[in-house]
């Protein structure tokens, strides 16, 4: 019996499957080059989202920056701090002699003009936040913050330079720039140790924003008074009320009103040599004609529904034992306070200094019965009741506003205060942006 060989088919198909996968590379090829509009716009998508991030940094970082300029004591993370080394003001500022605002000598930059790109301008300020979270600043009593490194956790972060206005060509003359001061804000996509150095260092691949805000001051006093007491309405000394006013360059008027002043005049006093019959000016027809609105707007500048808005203005809240709430309010940093109602000071107490006088804003009448020493301006708007019985003085040293009538005894006194006046005048308010003091820069590198 013969058996037949089984013959196995060939194989077949190699050359198919060849030409099947060079084809599938060749439309790979055709897709990612189709698709490569994609990926580029995903890769600017990407950069835009990095700079809308550091872009907004930077507003924030203005906005905290101008906070921290109108609040009371802060630590050195740039927290509020009842407690904490000074104001933002006592930190970074100094008021000169004519109205313009510098900066520390170490805070200050060698060249006003190169204040954005010479890295020997100081930081004075940076603050990081890590993903979502909170800022987490430093505002350092040397002005010297220490940056944090780059570990891949940090998503944000600025720093601040001050930008003092003191060269009389680059801007404007120094009168054109009394109260103002600048700051420069950097942010970037990174932690603060890059970002400090990203301006003057263009080869970081990292998102940046730049900025240059400019703020001025609206002072706490426009128009300070040249007398010690100003009245609208009658002024009753009594047994003798202490009014002196031993400032020459203020002129002789010590108390002016608007009605009648009667009570022992004894205690009123002008400068030596000065003529006592010319210390006390009343019936002055400018004040009785005002309203407690106008009587307010000829030292303020403004009506005191909008004066007591502004950012560095602090009120005081208290049922009882007020004085001691004030004194802590100053304490803590506050320099523009206002009460509204009737406010009665009953303790023995200590407000302010003469380099750090305060304003009083009494929106009634004010009742002083205690041995109280005040530094700074006290505005009542209506009558002012004051009396001492204390073997202590009772003494507000600077001076007095009354938009009603005032009662006084010889345990009271208002001494004339012109350099503190002054200083309310130059070197007190708040601080507002100035419209048209930013200057905005953005840019990125498409290689991160």
């Amino acid at each position: 019996m013969r058996h037949s060989a089984i013959q196995r088919p060939h194989q077949s198909g190699a050359t198919t499957l060849v030409t099947v996968m060079v084809l599938f590379f060749i439309m790979a090829l055709v897709a990612a080059y189709a698709n490569r509009n994609l990926v580029l716009e995903q890769r600017v998508a990407l950069n835009f989202q990095r700079l809308g991030v550091v872009n907004e940094a930077t507003h924030e970082a203005v906005a905290l920056v101008g906070n921290w300029m109108n609040a009371g004591n802060l630590d050195e993370q740039c927290r509020p701090d009842v407690n904490g080394d000074g104001r933002f003001w006592d930190r970074y500022l100094i008021v000169l002699s004519d109205g313009r605002i510098d900066v520390p000598p170490d805070a200050k930059p060698p060249e006003a003009q190169k204040a954005l790109a010479n890295e020997k301008t100081p930081y004075v300020i940076a603050c990081d936040r890590v993903g979502n979270g909170d800022w987490s600043c430093q505002c350092p009593k040397n002005h010297r913050p220490v940056f944090v490194p780059e570990d891949g956790q940090v998503r944000q972060s600025f720093v601040v330079r001050l930008r003092p206005y003191n060269d009389p060509i680059r801007d404007y003359g120094h009168s054109a720039n009394l109260g103002r001061i600048g700051i420069n804000v950097a942010s970037c996509f990174a932690a603060s140790s890059t970002c400090s150095r990203l301006v003057y260092d263009s080869n970081e691949a990292v998102p940046l924003a730049m900025t240059v805000q400019s703020f001025v001051l609206n002072r706490a006093v426009r128009m300070p008074p040249a007398s010690a007491l100003v009245v609208r309405r009658d002024v009753d000394l009594s047994d003798g009320m202490q009014v002196v006013n031993n400032n020459p360059a203020a002129g002789g008027v010590v108390v002016q009103a608007g009605g009648e002043v009667t009570g022992v005049r004894d205690g009123v006093r002008g400068p030596a040599g000065s003529p006592h019959t010319l210390s006390v000016a009343a019936n002055q027809a400018s004040l009785a004609a005002a309203d407690s609105d106008r009587f307010f707007r000829l030292f303020f500048g403004m009506y005191l529904a909008e004066y007591v808005t502004q950012p560095a203005m602090r009120t005081l809240t208290c049922n009882n034992r007020c004085a001691l709430a004030l004194q802590a309010l100053v304490q803590g940093g506050a320099r523009l306070i206002r009460f509204h109602g009737d406010l009665e000071l009953a303790e023995d107490v200590v407000i302010g200094t003469p380099e750090s006088p305060v304003v009083l804003i009494v929106d009634g009448s004010l009742r002083i019965n205690s041995p109280l020493q005040l530094h700074g301006l006290v505005f009542s708007s209506d009558d002012l009741s004051w009396s001492n019985v204390s073997a202590k003085p009772s003494v507000v040293q600077g001076a007095v506003l009354v938009g009603g009538r005032l009662v006084g005894d010889k345990g009271a006194a208002v001494l004339f205060d012109g350099a503190a006046m002054e200083r309310l005048k130059l070197g007190t308010g708040s601080f507002l942006p100035l419209p048209g003091g930013a200057g905005w820069g953005l840019s990125w590198d498409d290689k991160r």
